[in-house]
């Protein structure tokens, strides 16, 4: 397949999206004045109706699922939550 449609492919055609915002939460650990240690990630993923580019400006919201992870879990484990929630 030539690479330029490859690119379009792996760029274009989605529906899902991801938003992380970054937040404090100083009563989930037992050093509430550390600005680091109380920092979470509040993932949510998005599914629309219809995928993107399309013909249309916007699309529905079929589907939202949010998580709060931990900014201290190591890459790896993160790495690792992931991967088994997709299957």
């Amino acid at each position: 397949m030539p690479p330029k449609i490859l690119q379009y492919y792996q760029c274009n055609e989605t529906s899902n999206f991801k938003y992380d915002r970054r937040f404090h939460q100083p009563q989930a650990t037992r050093l509430p004045n550390n600005e680091h240690a109380t920092m979470w990630i509040e993932r949510r993923i998005y599914r629309t109706a219809g995928q993107f580019p399309g013909i249309l400006r916007w699309y529905e919201v079929e589907d939202t699922n949010t998580e709060t992870l931990s900014e201290w879990i190591p890459t790896w484990q993160n790495f690792l939550l992931k991967a088994s929630s997709i299957k």
